[in-house]
């Protein structure tokens, strides 16, 4: 087995398992910043029950990393979290973590879905940001704040699963542009 193909497959079982901040995963991966894109926010059935849908794109990579399909419900987390990420200017994680709020999150499924297979938490097919032939890691939890009897929190987290070439491909990137120039 190729040094990269085990490489990518140990960091997409970290990130498929993981129930912490997979922001901060995702940041460390990348060496990056990552910067959040809010593609829709909308109410369902009420006020108290949002949908949001955004990506993680990394600049350095000129890519989309990561994207998110959240059901937000306000009666069952902070009310300073849940204006926060109504704001749509930081994504959820960083958010999280700012505002400590404390929570369990549980993973529902995780695992790998063929392009062809990507679904929305409604289980509606659904087109990503980024395209890929490779099958795409996910994962889907759900999110209970402390305090609170149930879940605030419902995430479908779907990983460009080309990323990791692309962070491997990097340092030779950067080389043959410096060999361009000169």
């Amino acid at each position: 087995m190729k040094k990269s193909v085990l490489y990518e497959d140990i960091i997409f079982r970290m990130l498929v398992s993981s129930v912490d901040l997979t922001t901060e995963l995702l940041e460390l991966i990348t060496e990056d910043r990552l910067e959040v894109k809010v593609t829709k926010q909308q109410k369902l059935e009420t006020d108290n029950i949002i949908l949001r849908e955004s990506f993680l794109f990394s600049h350095k990579y000129k890519m989309t990393i990561s994207q998110n399909i959240v059901i937000l419900y306000s009666d069952f987390m902070p009310l300073d979290l849940f204006n926060s990420i109504m704001l749509k200017k930081e994504g959820i994680g960083h958010l999280l973590k700012r505002t400590g709020s404390s929570s369990t999150r549980k993973i529902i499924r995780s695992g790998y879905r063929q392009p062809s297979e990507v679904i929305n938490l409604q289980n509606e097919p659904f087109k990503l940001q980024f395209e890929s032939q490779k099958k795409i890691p996910f994962k889907e939890y759900k999110v209970r704040f402390d305090s609170y009897p149930i879940e605030g929190m419902q995430l479908v987290e779907y990983f460009n699963p080309e990323m990791i070439s692309e962070i491997i491909k990097y340092p030779m990137k950067l080389s043959e542009e410096r060999n361009s120039m000169v």
